[in-house]
């Protein structure tokens, strides 16, 4: 007579709330309930009186601590409902609250096993592993939308193998395009289309000439064939990352879907000896004529035939300069000729209310209401804010903006630059005219130098700008609010007529602490 087998299954304990030991928690506790379940199913026990409760799993004294400084509950007051509601707040979520990479993730980790000779369950493995990442990083809630449906099917796709990939995304462009968002269809046409490679890849294996095996006699005269050399994951003769054109069990040279140009391309494209300009232009190197002047001095003359033939046009660079450059439609709608300029002082009020009028008459011829030009010219006067030139304006009344370093922060200051004889007469003069308002003073000793970077303008002018780059890496970010458009079309959905004003140098109207 048999003896029956007792199998004693404990229920998982939890020792740790670190998110990693939460989610295998929540995986073991889940066997034990459905094991203890199906205990209890042909008995009359009742499943909740066998099972252990959630709040018997965790350590005593992890469960006081977390009473005490986490959720300031008395510790005989929780349920299983808080506890599981409390665990699956830290599963649900990613660690330490902050996104990581999830491409970068599927990347690195979703892979198919190709050492698997089972079609079916290679691709079921497959899908099995992105489901387990999604767990893994909780990224569950990413993926329930039909977006977040969408974006699953696109990182499944990206990181299939690369001769797979390119037939399944083919399909989905042309053929299947309800798989972009059906994880099941997807799944589909992946079975299909890894089944297809295979069998393309046996019939390439049976078509390509072979090489014979040399043949061996041992002491007792028998033949024997020479063992496959270990370590190799495929059969002999095939390169171990596969072909560097589709991926398949053959060297490039036998690719049958490779033309000779894509061989070449894929054979630098991978031969680490190559540069990377090499690889990145595809171009072979060329000779070029070398000039060898002779001579021990440092400094020599060249005539203007000896540039043009080194390709050094001088008469030609100096046009470019001397020519402003064409307005372009695409530049900046008040980047014109008439920019206003820095002055010594400021209008009078005669002279901005002429030109205000003239503003007026132009929306006038541009459509605007003749019976509402009183009422348009009232509210253009109303405040003090029409400027043609910044002049000696009394600063803005505003909170100054505060920058924060960050720990270990150096002060930068760059080296001197050299600028063209124009662009030095420009600077000249404008940053005169800032030493002479007021605005800013020469210090010789700042320990915060940042170069400056005049950007010509399309009407041939110059504006002054600076190099923050280095500066900025050494600031502490600061979180800005982006607009929000419903809101600011609801702002504005009463109006009918609208203007477009330029806020003149609007960097120096804020303060710096």
């Amino acid at each position: 007579m048999p003896h029956p087998i007792f199998a004693i299954v404990n229920a998982p304990m939890i020792t740790s709330m670190a998110r990693g030991d939460l989610v295998e928690w929540l995986k073991l506790r889940k066997e034990y309930v459905e094991y203890t379940k199906e205990l209890c199913k042909d008995g009359k026990e009742d499943i909740s009186t066998v099972s252990k409760s959630v709040k018997s799993s965790f350590d005593a004294s992890v469960l006081e601590t977390l009473c005490e400084v986490c959720w300031g509950v008395a510790k005989e007051s929780l349920s299983d409902e808080f506890l599981l509601a409390r665990v699956h707040e830290i599963t649900d979520n990613f660690q330490n609250q902050e996104l990581p990479d999830v491409k970068e993730i599927f990347r690195t980790e979703l892979r198919m096993d190709l050492n698997n000779i089972d079609i079916d369950a290679r691709v079921i493995d497959y899908f099995h592993l992105c489901n387990s990442l999604i767990k893994k990083y909780g990224f569950s809630s990413f993926f329930e939308s039909d977006r977040g449906k969408k974006e699953k099917c696109k990182l499944v796709v990206h990181s299939l193998p690369k001769g797979l990939k390119s037939k399944v995304q083919n399909e989905i462009d042309y053929c299947v395009p309800k798989a972009k968002m059906d994880i099941r269809r997807l799944y589909e046409l992946v079975k299909v289309k890894a089944r297809e490679q295979a069998i393309e890849e046996r019939a390439l294996k049976k078509a390509s000439p072979s090489k014979r095996k040399k043949d061996r006699k041992n002491e007792d005269g028998r033949t024997v064939r020479k063992e496959m050399q270990q370590g190799r994951d495929g059969p002999k003769g095939v390169p171990k990352d596969g072909c560097f054109h589709c991926g398949g069990e053959h060297y490039v040279s036998d690719c049958p879907k490779a033309k000779p140009a894509d061989r070449e391309k894929a054979l630098i494209d991978n031969d680490k000896t190559v540069s990377t300009e090499k690889k990145k232009s595809g171009k072979k190197p060329e000779a070029v004529e070398c000039l060898i002047i002779l001579g021990g001095s440092g400094e020599f003359l060249l005539g203007n035939d000896l540039l043009l033939r080194m390709g050094i046009d001088v008469e030609r660079q100096v046009d470019l300069l001397a020519v402003p450059f064409a307005a372009d439609m695409t530049e900046d709608e008040f980047d014109r000729a008439d920019e206003p300029i820095v002055g010594n002082e400021v209008l009078h009020d005669e002279e901005v209310k002429a030109i205000v009028l003239e503003l007026v008459e132009k929306a006038i011829a541009e459509g605007f209401p003749p019976e509402h030009k009183k009422e348009l010219i009232r509210i253009a006067l109303r405040f003090d804010l029409w400027r043609v030139r910044l002049g000696a304006d009394p600063p803005a009344r505003v909170p100054p903006m505060r920058v924060r370093f960050k720990p270990g922060a150096k002060p930068y200051r760059c080296k001197d630059r050299q600028y063209p004889p124009e662009v030095r007469r420009f600077m000249k003069d404008f940053n005169d005219n800032l030493v002479q308002l007021g605005w800013v003073y020469e210090n010789q000793e700042s320990r915060w130098v940042r170069p400056v970077l005049p950007v010509r303008k399309s009407c041939g002018e110059y504006r002054q700008t600076a190099d923050y780059k280095p500066v900025n890496a050494l600031v502490e970010a600061i979180v800005g609010l982006m607009p929000d458009l419903p809101i600011d079309l609801e702002v504005v959905k009463d109006a009918e007529f609208f203007g477009l004003f330029d806020f003149i140098k609007g960097y120096w109207q804020l303060a710096l602490a």
